[in-house]
C-alpha cells in the first residue's frame, strides 16, 4: 500500500516537473529589465560577414534602446546563461533548428527554453546560392526583427539615418515566425552615384538593412560584366574583322546594302543561320568559363533604329502599334520588331539548351521590341529569363493612360513566358536635368526637392504582385538630401510590395522629423505632389517648364510649408535631418534667381549669396552624397588619350582621332614649368550651374569646382605636357543655359586641324598654347578667350 501510494507521489512530481520545464520552454523572455540583461549574442565560428555585422547592428540598436551592452560572441565562448543565436551556431544544431526547409533569403525567428534564435540560408563569404546569387537569410531575420521587437528604422544611411525608440524594458512574447523577401531579385541601382568611398561604405550598409539584393544571378550590381544583362551586340558589331569577313551577319539597308556597324546602335541580320550559332557559341563558352552560375544577355544594341531590312528579317516585323492592335496613345509610324527579336532570343536560346542545358540567358523586351508578338506565334525555351523595360518612366505612371497600358503589357507577357520575368523602370524620380547626358550628368533629384510619389509606387508593386513578376530592378536616386525618403520607399516595397507606401511615408515623416515637423511637412508633400499631378506629363528630365510651374510660381507657398517645419520642437537629429533637407531650398532659391524667376531681391530665411551657395553645394561631409552631378563626374573624360603628350607641331599617331564630347573642351599644352591661371570674367549659371574640371594628360584631378566671376582658378602646369580643361555641357537648349566667359591668362591660339587620318597641333610665340573645341575661342593680348 505504501509502496503504491509512494509510486503516485513520484509520478506527479515528474507530470508536474514535466508541466513546468514545457511551461518555461514557452514562456516570454525577458530580454532586458531594470537596465540589466543576462542575454549574450552569440554566431558561429567563421560565420559570414552579413551574419557577423547583423549580430553587430542587432548589439548596437539594443544598447541605444535600452543603454544595455549585450557581448557578441563566438558560440564556443558562451557559457550557461541565455543568448540570442544568429545562423547557424552550435546551439542551434543542438536545439535542433536548420534552415534547410527555408528558401534562399527566408528566415526564422522562434524562442526556446529562454533563448531567442534568428538563422536562416547564409552564403558564405565571396559565395553564392545554386542560381549565382547570395542570400543572407539569418542577417534578413535580424533587420526584420529589429523592425518588429524595437521598432527600429533606418530611415536613410549613417548614424543620423538609424532611428531608435527608447525604452527601458525589453520582453518578447513566445515566438516562431518565418518570413522572406517578396522578389527574388531586389536591385535599386545609383544610389552610391557620385560617393565617396565612405560614403558607399554607408550606403551599402543601409541597403542590408533593407533587404535589397538577389539570389538569383539576373543582374545586380558590381557582379558580373555588362554581357549578362545589357544590350549585348556591341563585341560584334565593335569587331571590325567581322564586317570585313561575314558582312551578311549584320543589317541590310533599304537599298539593299550592308550596313558598316559604325556606333553602339548597330544591328545584326538576325535569321542568319551562321551568326545565330557563333552567338550561341560564344554565349556557351561565357557561360561555362564562369565558376559562378550567370547569365548571358541576347539584348540587340540600344535605339530603335537601323533594323535589318532584308527580306528575311522583314518577314518577322508585326504590324506598326495603333494598326487595330493597341492603344490611342501610343502609335508609332514604324513596325513593331518584337517577333523578329523573340525569332532571336528562341533561336540562339534552342541552340544553348541543346549543348549546353543547364546554361541561363537573358533578353530585354524594350522600345519597338516592347508590345506582345504577331507574327512569331511560339514560346521561349525556359532556359531564357525576360526583363521587361517599361515605357513609362519618371513620373508617367501617375498617369491613368500609363497606368493602363502598363497594365495591358504585363498581362499579356506575363501569359507567354516560361522562363520567368523581370522588371526595369525608373518609376518615381527625375533622373536628369534637361539635356544632361551621362558624361555629364546633372542628377534631376539634384538641388530641390522632388516628391516620393507613394500613390504611384502602391500601383506599380501591386501590379507587379498581379502578375507575379520574379524580381525588379529600380533607379534610386543619388541626391540623398533630397530623395532619402523616396528611396526608403522603394527598398521597403522591394521586399515587402504588399505594404501601403503612404502609410510608409507617413511613419517615414514622422520619425525623421518628429510628430509636429513631421505633421506640417506631410502637407508639404501632399501639395508637392498635387503640383506634379497638375501639371500632367512629366518624364525622367527635370525641364525649365517644370521648374517654373511646379517650384517658382508657388515658391513662396513651399517655402512658408518647409520653414514652418522648421520651428517645431525637435530632437537634434531629427532637427540635423530636416536642415539637410532644406539646404535644398536654398540651392533651390538661388537657381531660381539665375533663371530670373524669383525676383532678384527676394529675400528669405532660405536667402544666400552666390559665394555662400557655392560653399554648401560642394561641402562634401555627411554619410551620403547631399548635391551630386554639381562637380563633373570623374568619368567624364573619354579618349583623352587621344591628346596624351600632344605638343605644338606634333602629330597623333594614325587612326588616334579623338572622339570629343559635346561640351566645352580645351587642351592645354605648356612648354615651360609654369602656374597657369584662368580668370572667369564672367558667369551666368542659369539653371544648372557652371562647373569645371582640370586634369593633367595622366588622367588626374588637378582641381574641381564652381566658376565665380573675378575668382581666378590656377594650376601648376609642367614643362612639355597637355592639360585638360573640361566644362560639362548643360542644357545648352534650355531657355535658361549656363555661359561663362573664362580668360587663359598668357595663353597663345593653336591651330587645330584634323583630317580623316590625323590631329595636328602648332603654334609659337607663346609658353602656353590653347585650344578648344567649342564657343569660338579668340586670342587677346591678355591670352585665349573661351566662351561657354
Amino acid at each position: 500500500m505504501f509502496e503504491a501510494i509512494y509510486r503516485l507521489v513520484l509520478l506527479c512530481w515528474s507530470l508536474c516537473a514535466v508541466s513546468v520545464a514545457a511551461a518555461s520552454e514557452q514562456a516570454p523572455l525577458s530580454l532586458v529589465a531594470e537596465g540589466r540583461s543576462a542575454y549574450v549574442i552569440i554566431h558561429g565560428e567563421g560565420a559570414p560577414r552579413s551574419v557577423i555585422e547583423a549580430s553587430e547592428e542587432l548589439q548596437s540598436c539594443v544598447r541605444e534602446a535600452t543603454g544595455v551592452e549585450l557581448p557578441c560572441l563566438p558560440d564556443t565562448k558562451v557559457g550557461q546563461g541565455p543568448f540570442i543565436s544568429i545562423g547557424q551556431t552550435r546551439q542551434a544544431v543542438e536545439a535542433g533548428l536548420v534552415d534547410s526547409g527555408l528558401g534562399e533569403e527566408h528566415f526564422r525567428i522562434v524562442t526556446r527554453k529562454g533563448n531567442l534564435f534568428i538563422l536562416g540560408p547564409d552564403t558564405p563569404d565571396d559565395g553564392w546560392t545554386s542560381q549565382g546569387g547570395s542570400s543572407a537569410g539569418s542577417a534578413n531575420g535580424v533587420y526584420v526583427f529589429l523592425e518588429e521587437s524595437l521598432g527600429v528604422r533606418w530611415l536613410m544611411p549613417g548614424a543620423d539615418g538609424r532611428d531608435v525608440p527608447a525604452r527601458r524594458e525589453w520582453q518578447l512574447p513566445v515566438l516562431d515566425q518565418s518570413g522572406g523577401p517578396g522578389f527574388p531579385m531586389r536591385e535599386l541601382s545609383h544610389l552610391t552615384d557620385f560617393a565617396s568611398p565612405e560614403q558607399t561604405r554607408a550606403i551599402h550598409a543601409w541597403m542590408r538593412r533593407l533587404r535589397l539584393g538577389s539570389s538569383v544571378a539576373i543582374r545586380w550590381q558590381g557582379s558580373h560584366p555588362a554581357d549578362h544583362w545589357q544590350h549585348n551586340w556591341r563585341w560584334l558589331t565593335d569587331d571590325p574583322t567581322l564586317f570585313a569577313t561575314h558582312p551578311e551577319w549584320f543589317a541590310m539597308n533599304a537599298n539593299g546594302k550592308r550596313w558598316h556597324p559604325l556606333n553602339a546602335y548597330a544591328k545584326l541580320e538576325t535569321t542568319d543561320p551562321a551568326l545565330v550559332r557563333f552567338f550561341a557559341d560564344r554565349a556557351i563558352a561565357t557561360l561555362k568559363s564562369s565558376a559562378r552560375p550567370r547569365p548571358f544577355s541576347l539584348t540587340p544594341n540600344d535605339a530603335p533604329s537601323r533594323w535589318s531590312e532584308s527580306p528575311e528579317s522583314k518577314a518577322w516585323y508585326d504590324p506598326a502599334i495603333g494598326e487595330g492592335r493597341e492603344t490611342a496613345e501610343f502609335k508609332p509610324q514604324v513596325p513593331s520588331k518584337t517577333s523578329l527579336v523573340m525569332k532571336w532570343y528562341a533561336d540562339v536560346a534552342a541552340l544553348v539548351a541543346q549543348d549546353y542545358p543547364e546554361g541561363r540567358l537573358t533578353g530585354f523586351i524594350y522600345s519597338d521590341y516592347l508590345y506582345p508578338p504577331v507574327t512569331f506565334t511560339g514560346t521561349l525555351p525556359e532556359n531564357v529569363s525576360l526583363i521587361f523595360c517599361a515605357p513609362n518612366y519618371g513620373y508617367e505612371l501617375g498617369l491613368a493612360p500609363a497606368r493602363q497600358r502598363l497594365t495591358r503589357l504585363l498581362e499579356a507577357w506575363s501569359q507567354r513566358l516560361k522562363g520567368g520575368l523581370y522588371y526595369y523602370d525608373i518609376p518615381s524620380l527625375l533622373l536628369r536635368q534637361e539635356d544632361s547626358d551621362a558624361r555629364s550628368n546633372f542628377p534631376g533629384t539634384t538641388a530641390l526637392i522632388t516628391p516620393a510619389a507613394p500613390e504611384t509606387l502602391n500601383f506599380l508593386f501591386s501590379t507587379l504582385r498581379r502578375f507575379q513578376l520574379k524580381g525588379a530592378y529600380l533607379y534610386g536616386a543619388a541626391s540623398w538630401s533630397n530623395a532619402a525618403l523616396a528611396n526608403y520607399l522603394v527598398a521597403r516595397l522591394l521586399w515587402a510590395p504588399q505594404e501601403d507606401a503612404v502609410a510608409l511615408q507617413k511613419e517615414w515623416i514622422a520619425r525623421a522629423y518628429g510628430p509636429q515637423a513631421g505633421a506640417r511637412m506631410e502637407v508639404f508633400y501632399h501639395r508637392l505632389d498635387a503640383l506634379y499631378h497638375a501639371f500632367g506629363y512629366i518624364g525622367y528630365n527635370l525641364t525649365a517648364e517644370m521648374l517654373r510651374k511646379i517650384y517658382a510660381e508657388p515658391y513662396a507657398e513651399l517655402e512658408a510649408l518647409l520653414e514652418a517645419a522648421l520651428t517645431e520642437p525637435m530632437t537634434p537629429i531629427q532637427k540635423r535631418r530636416l536642415e539637410r533637407l532644406a539646404r535644398n531650398f536654398i540651392a533651390l532659391q538661388w537657381r531660381l534667381k539665375n533663371m530670373k524667376l524669383l525676383a532678384a531681391d527676394y529675400h528669405s530665411s532660405f536667402t544666400r549669396s552666390g559665394p555662400e551657395v557655392t560653399t554648401l553645394l560642394l561641402d562634401p561631409s555627411g554619410d551620403a552624397p547631399a548635391f551630386p552631378g554639381i562637380l563633373p563626374p570623374g568619368r567624364a573624360f573619354q579618349r583623352e588619350e587621344a591628346f596624351a603628350n600632344v605638343s605644338p607641331r606634333a602629330e597623333l599617331p594614325k587612326g588616334e582621332r579623338p572622339r570629343l564630347h559635346p561640351d566645352t573642351w580645351a587642351v592645354l599644352y605648356s612648354t615651360k614649368a609654369q602656374t597657369v591661371t584662368l580668370l572667369p570674367r564672367r558667369v551666368d549659371h542659369g539653371a544648372y550651374v557652371a562647373a569645371y574640371e582640370i586634369r593633367d594628360d595622366g588622367g588626374t584631378t588637378l582641381a574641381r569646382g564652381l566658376l565665380s566671376e573675378g575668382e581666378p582658378v590656377s594650376f601648376p602646369a609642367e614643362a612639355g605636357r597637355s592639360y585638360f580643361l573640361f566644362m560639362p555641357a548643360r542644357s545648352r537648349r534650355s531657355t535658361y543655359p549656363t555661359r561663362c566667359e573664362l580668360l587663359i591668362a598668357g595663353a597663345a591660339l593653336a591651330e587645330f586641324r584634323e583630317t580623316a587620318d590625323a590631329v595636328f597641333l602648332r603654334g609659337s610665340g607663346s609658353t602656353l598654347y590653347a585650344w578648344s573645341d567649342k564657343g569660338s575661342p579668340k586670342a587677346t593680348e591678355e591670352g585665349v578667350v573661351l566662351h561657354k
